[in-house]
């Protein structure tokens, strides 16, 4: 029996897409302009929603029919896609953990979720953990950039309708 090919991402999976992205541009904002108590929060929900996205990812895996694609540029493409996926979970962990050598706990509307002493204090830990989050974020908004700027040539050089299988 030939399984039927898809035209979309499953919706949860599409509505996790872009919330995702939504929280990541407002997380990288609120870091750049020292709005820190919501740059934590969203940086929170940016770990929260990747890790259900990485579950719902393998749990309603779709089937689309091959794209013309050179098997390098495949190749590129499902590890962009893994490393988004990867990243937008280690960036916001070496956020929380930083932070907890620094002595502070984590705390989620107002509850402490995990106490700092989990760690130790280490300053000097955090400060290289603390430079670690910042350059892979930024290397991830780097990716997120290439993917934004391929899923556009797609849609719109190419031609093929890949954009709008997560519209």
């Amino acid at each position: 029996m030939e399984r039927i090919m898809a035209q979309k991402y499953h919706r949860l999976n599409i509505v996790l897409h872009w919330l995702i992205f939504i929280l990541v541009v407002f997380t990288y904002y609120s870091g750049w302009n020292k709005a820190l108590p919501l740059h934590r929060f969203l940086g929170a929900l940016v770990l929260v929603f990747a890790l259900i996205r990485l579950f719902t990812m393998h749990l309603w895996r779709r089937k689309f029919a091959p794209l013309p694609q050179k098997p390098w540029e495949k190749l590129v493409a499902s590890l962009t896609k893994i490393a988004l996926a990867l990243l937008f979970i280690i960036v916001p962990l070496l956020g929380i953990v930083f932070r907890m050598y620094y002595g502070l706990d984590l705390v989620f509307f107002g509850y402490v979720v995990v106490p700092h002493d989990w760690v130790g204090y280490d300053p000097t830990l955090g400060n290289s953990l603390r430079l670690w989050h910042l350059r892979i974020a930024y290397f991830a908004l780097f990716l997120l950039a290439i993917h934004a700027a391929i899923a556009c040539y797609h849609q719109f050089v190419k031609k093929d309708k890949l954009l709008e299988r997560m519209l």
